[in-house]
């Protein structure tokens, strides 16, 4: 078919993008949607994104996104963003969201009066699976930040790497967006091309449904932190691909009841969008596979690097913390290599290496082989939905071949939120 670009009026999402006149008229053949992409300010938003146009079934077939120059990163964090921004485009909102009548609120969760959730049916079928909860009602939206990030995204504490957060760093394209799609009705997902998110994964229903922390101890202290702000040890992110720091901080006021986990009703996680949960956040030159050597300490960096918790370790009078170190997944069995020492040392669930060479003492804790290996675990097969739903396809227009005029649609941007991600010094 042809898509016929409508004209946009001032003040519509569209407008200052620059569209060739022959859009307008003749249309674009032989697309299923278009994109309008700028690089300008974005008022503080690293990105944003909608859509501004979509035919009478409500599908959008024009979008319009802006990346600022001035927040570009590396290659990777940026194609991941665009991504991000693709999938408002494509749909990824409340607007569309609720437009197919699959939001609802529920009462008193985590301590908070109400959350709104998407309750499609996949949606349902891939939260379930992949926090390990079996009777998961859905996936939480995000109720925290601006209205072009509230209720666009997901909840931030519970999907912290997830594609579709509205601020993150290492962000995964995982069943649960992608059922998502599908379950708008305008979409085939491919559910091999799923990718995993190690946070929150099987951590069972108590992980969505009870506080981060109680009375001070989480009952997931892989993903939560209890270490003050300003602790000079470094320590693995939760997916082990970089150094940071906790985000645990003191603030000047009291958090809000709900939002008080530590008997210091002032003590909370910085950040955005984490409901004040603290985590490790990662450095900007702290990965492990591209960090700066001279800022990480005891480290060795390469592509098959990830971390591994450090206990006592000191390099002369110089406490570590956490480490990276490169190492060889094979069949079940993790090889770990240290800096400065060529040995392979086997490193089983649990046990301890002893380093020798440029450690002065302490030693390293050897992980789950399958924190470190999940390209080896992983099962892409398990993400694909336990019926197909392709009979819904007469929700949308997959076999849609006629030339057909879109309508206009008034929306705000789904914003891209940023912080300069802190340094190691």
């Amino acid at each position: 078919g042809v898509i016929q670009i409508p004209k946009f009026k001032k003040g519509e999402l569209c407008a200052p993008f620059t569209i060739p006149s022959e859009h307008h008229t003749t249309g674009i053949s032989g697309a299923d949607f278009v994109l309008y992409v700028a690089a300008g300010p974005s008022g503080g938003a690293a990105a944003w994104a909608g859509p501004c146009a979509r035919l009478k079934n409500k599908r959008p077939i024009v979008g319009v996104m802006n990346y600022d120059p001035m927040f570009i990163d590396t290659a990777d964090k940026s194609i991941r963003i665009v991504a991000h921004e693709i999938g408002h485009a494509l749909g990824f909102g409340f607007t569309e969201m609720s437009m197919r009548n699959i939001v609802r609120e529920a009462f008193k969760v985590r301590g908070k009066p109400y959350v709104t959730m998407v309750t499609s049916p996949l949606v349902q079928q891939m939260v379930r699976k992949h926090y390990g909860c079996p009777d998961a009602k859905g996936m939480e939206l995000e109720d925290e930040g601006s209205s072009g990030t509230s209720l666009s995204h997901w909840e931030r504490r519970n999907a912290k790497d997830e594609l579709m957060v509205g601020l993150g760093g290492n962000l995964h394209y995982t069943a649960i967006t992608m059922a998502l799609f599908e379950d708008l009705g305008y979409y085939k997902a491919d559910f091999s091309k799923a990718e995993t998110m190690r946070w929150g994964k099987d951590a069972g229903c108590d992980f969505l449904r009870k506080p981060c922390f109680v009375d001070g101890v989480s009952p997931y202290p892989d993903m939560f932190c209890n270490q003050l702000k300003g602790n000079k040890s470094l320590l693995c992110t939760f997916d082990r691909l970089s150094l940071g720091f906790c985000t645990l901080s003191k603030y000047v006021q009291h958090l809000p009841q709900h939002f008080q986990y530590f008997k210091d009703p002032t003590l909370g996680g910085v950040g955005l969008l984490a409901d004040f949960c603290p985590f490790v956040q990662e450095y900007v030159n702290g990965g492990c596979t591209n960090g700066e050597a001279r800022a990480m300490l005891g480290s060795r960096i390469g592509p098959n690097s990830r971390c591994l918790k450090g206990n006592s370790l000191r390099m002369g009078t110089y406490s570590l913390g956490d480490v990276c170190v490169n190492t060889q997944c094979d069949k079940g069995t993790l090889r770990v290599q240290l800096l400065d020492d060529d040995t392979w040392y086997t490193c089983k669930e649990g046990e301890h290496i002893t380093p020798s060479k440029v450690f002065t003492s302490g030693t390293i804790l050897c992980p789950k082989y399958e924190e470190v290996c999940p390209e080896v675990t992983e099962d892409n097969n398990d993400a694909a939905p336990e019926t197909s739903s392709e009979t819904r396809s007469s929700k949308g227009d997959r076999n849609r071949t006629s030339s057909e005029k879109s309508s206009r649609q008034r929306s705000y941007p789904y914003r891209w939120n940023t912080r300069r991600r802190p340094r190691i010094e």
